[in-house]
């Protein structure tokens, strides 16, 4: 039986001499973690119990820390870094770096390194439930929201449903999501009843997601382990047409750009570019 399924055990625990104190609190979120068995316990489970080491037998896999330090519901397979050379891409388009970017899915922090290396210094990514932001309105001031949101259950259809808030009022995004999105119902419809217009970013190499060490238990696959299943690219809109047009001719413009990714206007321009590839 896996103690981490039902509590969230990683956290709590605290070594005091010889002897380990396990404070096995239940959680209200503890059924959503899916965190591999980091202990075996062989006597019965108990709110707060105490073991020496001698009765504690280590697990063969480490156990991951990600779910139990979020103050909010996580899937320990949205948990990969966006690599730098994504933030290039999207970089390439954007005309100052003084602005202010907002990213409302935390990870582990690197969105922040990696923006700051390209001289994008005031960047708000904190560990907070972007959800209960939204409702409450309480979100920081921003020029643009540049993210990749997590893959799994509805997040991408919140956050498409969040940039057509009045919260978000229309101001320009970049996503770095799954090559499939723009087939999805949810997507479609918000793009057609807010009359956007978003173009595209492929890059001719696919992207490589990191997870944060420790964040996830190994897989059969090192290619899951080190990234999505899923070949991911940028949807971006500049909050009106014409600077989704200045967008589009200054990526053209630049060589670097030319070279690593391709600019599929429209989801027509999209479809005849996979058909070329």
């Amino acid at each position: 039986m896996c103690l981490c399924e039902k509590i969230f055990f990683c956290l709590f625990v605290q070594k005091s001499g010889d002897n380990t104190t396990l404070n096995l609190e239940m959680r209200a979120q503890a059924n959503v973690c899916s965190c591999p068995l980091n202990f075996r316990l062989n006597t019965t489970l108990k709110k707060h119990y105490t073991e020496t080491k001698s009765n504690i037998l280590p697990c063969k896999q480490p156990c991951p820390i990600e779910a139990a330090s979020f103050p909010f519901p996580t899937d320990p397979d949205d948990h990969c870094e966006t690599p730098i050379g994504a933030y290039k891409h999207v970089s390439y388009l954007l005309t100052a770096t003084n602005i202010s970017i907002y990213d409302p899915y935390y990870c582990d922090g690197t969105v922040k390194r990696h923006l700051s290396s390209l001289g994008y210094n005031t960047v708000y990514n904190e560990k907070v439930d972007c959800y209960r932001a939204w409702e409450q309105t309480s979100i920081p001031n921003y020029d643009v929201l540049i993210t990749n949101p997590p893959y799994s259950s509805d997040h991408i259809a919140k956050l498409i449903q969040y940039l057509t808030t009045k919260t978000h009022n229309n101001r320009p995004w970049c996503l770095c999501m799954p090559n499939f999105v723009h087939k999805k119902d949810y997507y479609l419809n918000a793009m057609k009843s807010n009359h956007l217009k978003p173009f595209y970013i492929i890059p001719k190499k696919r992207y490589i997601y990191q997870p944060p060490a420790n964040f996830r238990s190994k897989k059969k696959s090192d290619t899951h382990v080190k990234s999505s299943p899923f070949v991911s690219m940028w949807y971006c809109w500049g909050g009106t047409q014409s600077k989704n047009e200045e967008w589009m001719r200054r990526l053209m413009k630049n060589p670097n750009f030319k070279i690593e990714c391709d600019l599929a206007r429209s989801k027509s321009a999209l479809r005849d570019l996979r058909r070329k590839r």
